[in-house]
């Protein structure tokens, strides 16, 4: 299709633009064309060993070769032993391979040795968590991103969602309100607001507030 074809002509022209690998990719495997998708970042590989591996990976597990892509990150970690991106996207393949409890691993080893404060390995380790149930572990990994960035209101009502799944009420509604205040358009504080709100019998104002986290006025 012309859109391939430009993205073709882009890297052609640009060998180091890491962009259209990365969209060229996504254009070849939109229209199934797996050969091109391959192609492509094998040249990026060729450039950018990590980046390239790992939409290498990516193009393997998008197209049904999810132990390859494992097998390929692992290599890669091996190659580059510093880089988190590597290992968050080995551990989003564990996951997706059905091995979260390795990825855990993975995601405790990036932090303690490479970077205790890398949000991707955090986010990541925390969808370790959930893949094994582990709500608990879920609750205080948020507890601990919370405290470091009371700023944030994405890491505060994930927090606060988090708080609502174990029943914690009181302390969701706490977190959520001031958010609520602040973009009364929020969809998840008018969620979290809004099944506090339906616990204590108040369906009216639960109601108004579950139209607002669905995007209704």
């Amino acid at each position: 299709g012309p859109a391939l074809k430009a993205y073709k002509e882009a890297v052609a022209l640009a060998p180091s633009l890491d962009k259209a690998y990365i969209e060229g990719v996504r254009a070849a495997l939109a229209m199934k064309d797996t050969a091109t998708a391959q192609d492509l970042a094998s040249q990026y590989a060729a450039i950018k060993p990590d980046l390239g591996g790992i939409l290498h990976a990516a193009v393997l597990r998008d197209t049904g070769r999810a132990s390859e892509g494992v097998a390929e990150l692992k290599r890669l970690r091996d190659s580059f032993p510093k880089s988190v991106e590597v290992r968050v996207n080995l551990a989003g393949a564990l996951i997706a391979a059905k091995d979260p409890a390795q990825a855990e691993q993975e995601l405790k080893a990036t932090l303690s040795d490479i970077d205790k404060d890398s949000l991707p390995a955090r986010m990541m380790l925390v969808e370790a968590y959930r893949a094994q149930g582990k709500l608990a572990d879920i609750e205080n990994e948020f507890r601990a991103l919370a405290e470091q960035r009371p700023d944030d209101p994405a890491i505060q009502l994930s927090f606060a969602r988090t708080l609502l799944a174990s029943d914690k009420r009181e302390e969701a509604e706490k977190i959520a309100r001031p958010i609520l205040e602040k973009t009364p358009e929020s969809p998840w504080a008018n969620y979290v607001v809004g099944a506090c709100l339906l616990a204590q019998g108040k369906r009216e104002d639960a109601a108004h507030a579950g139209q607002r986290a669905a995007g209704s006025p």
